[in-house]
């Protein structure tokens, strides 16, 4: 499994470095050509996608994962994953045709603003085709098909930006033209992951095969809900309690801080249907927990990089109108984190209990909510930034006390939490310490090679792994060249 792991996670990750990476280096021709008020109903309207995606096909693709992966007769994996795909096909399509019956009604609710209603249009259309992308590209992680799940999402990014660039500076579409890019790149990807996937997918409905699986995925749709609750509480209270601006300069800086995210894609693409896979194997819990150490110690390494140079890629990417966008980033960066480390925590699935799922969602939601409330009138943006990051925390604090009674990870927290006050502790040492210019790099640089000494010092990460990840990465890059 280790090995597996190894390989897929890389796979995995080359196609969001590649992709996360081309956004942000895209953010400064956006923000060039959209105010932050375009900036900001972009932002909501993605919300909204988020939660169509989250409800509307009532989380099917979570149970093909789950059901899918234990099942050895092919006649039922098919069942399974056509299944799926008609019934997604018919929830979406459904859904399109009653947000374009009330677009007058639901753009400027979902956009923050009036005069939204063909950019409203564009946006079903994409949330339509991006729908379908998901379940695609997650059907090719359920078959382990980690490089075609690395075409799909890299000629969707390239696509993406591609025809964004062109029918915003060729074109002058702004908003409309960034939508129509978003939606060719998704259809793209989309067509190309349905082509590798033509003996998995067939013309049949199993009325017992959905039952099975929604029976399953369902009860996830409300902890869903709490889950874009906790993630997007903060945008939508931005737009409430500041504006549709402030919710812009937001949004710039969590795509900055999403930069972190990238040590998780990976992990998060090739980890879930491996222990799927493998959770029976007495071996599986000290894997993941390996895994884990080697994850926090190249991610307090990498967040500290990322929040001590801020405020420089900000200037680099964003004009002076986004520019209080800077002090969020160093908030949202452990939190965006947290927010995905679940997947660390998988007892609660091996177990079925999805209930709990529930439960703590909720708990992170309402979490989110109170502190939004009250912070943001006070604080505006930064508060919101701080909000999610304490209802993040609470909500992972408990899927690791949960998930630990169902399915025992041998996790070393002396070592992991050692590492993490002494990186924290360099962090807010180095922020009392004011510099300028060339200084200011030289102690910046200093820290990052400190939290690195530190995490080889609490073993977090090994010679040994080092050389496994590296090697890894070569063999999955070549094997990713066209030959």
């Amino acid at each position: 499994m280790l090995k597996a792991f190894a390989k897929d996670s890389v796979v995995y990750a080359v196609p969001a470095v590649f992709s996360r990476g081309l956004a942000v280096l895209l953010i400064p021709l956006y923000t060039r050509v959209l105010a932050p008020a375009e900036y900001g109903s972009l932002d909501l309207l993605l919300v909204f996608a988020s939660l169509v995606k989250l409800t509307v096909a009532l989380e099917v693709s979570q149970a093909v994962a789950r059901f899918y992966a234990a099942e050895r007769d092919p006649a039922r994996k098919s069942a399974y994953a056509s299944t799926s795909l008609w019934f997604t096909l018919a929830a979406y399509s459904l859904f399109a045709l009653l947000a374009l019956w009330q677009s007058e009604r639901l753009a400027a609710l979902v956009m923050g603003r009036e005069g939204m209603e063909r950019a409203f249009g564009i946006g079903v259309l994409y949330i339509w085709v991006s729908g379908h992308f998901y379940l695609i590209q997650n059907q090719l992680r359920w078959e382990l098909r980690s490089v075609q799940y690395a075409i799909a999402s890299a000629l969707m990014a390239a696509v993406t930006a591609a025809s964004a660039l062109v029918l915003l500076y060729g074109f002058a579409a702004g908003l409309d033209g960034l939508l129509a890019g978003m939606t060719l790149g998704a259809a793209v990807g989309a067509a190309y992951g349905a082509s590798r996937l033509r003996g998995v997918f067939g013309l049949r409905f199993d009325a017992g095969a959905l039952r099975e699986m929604l029976t399953f995925s369902a009860p996830l749709v409300p902890s869903a809900i709490a889950v874009f609750v906790s993630t997007f509480a903060d945008r939508i209270m931005i737009n409430l309690f500041v504006s549709v601006d402030a919710v812009g300069i937001y949004g710039v800086g969590f795509r900055v801080a999403g930069i972190v995210g990238l040590v998780m894609v990976g992990v998060q693409g090739a980890l879930t249907p491996l222990v799927y896979t493998h959770y029976r194997d007495p071996a599986t819990p000290a894997t993941i927990a390996r895994i884990f150490r080697v994850f926090v110690g190249v991610a307090l390494c990498l967040s500290l990089s990322l929040v001590l140079f801020a405020g420089d890629l900000l200037a680099f990417i964003a004009p002076p109108a986004y520019g209080s966008a800077a002090p969020v980033i160093a908030l949202l960066v452990p939190s965006i984190l947290l927010a995905q480390m679940h997947v660390f925590t998988p007892g609660i699935a091996i177990a079925k209990r999805t209930h709990l799922i529930l439960a703590i969602t909720a708990l992170g939601a309402s979490a989110n909510v109170v502190l939004n409330w009250l912070l943001i009138p006070r604080l505006g943006i930064d508060g919101a930034a701080l909000a999610t990051l304490l209802a993040n925390a609470v909500a992972f604090a408990a899927y690791v006390l949960v998930s630990q009674r169902l399915y025992r990870v041998p996790h070393e927290a002396w070592r992991l939490l050692g590492a993490l006050g002494t990186v924290l502790a360099i962090a807010l040492a180095r922020s009392s310490v004011p510099a300028a210019d060339a200084a200011r790099i030289a102690l910046d640089v200093g820290a990052i090679a400190a939290a690195i000494a530190v995490v080889i010092a609490f073993g977090l990460v090994r010679r040994a792994e080092a050389h496994a990840l590296l090697g890894a990465l070569r063999s999955k890059l070549a094997a990713l060249r066209p030959r």
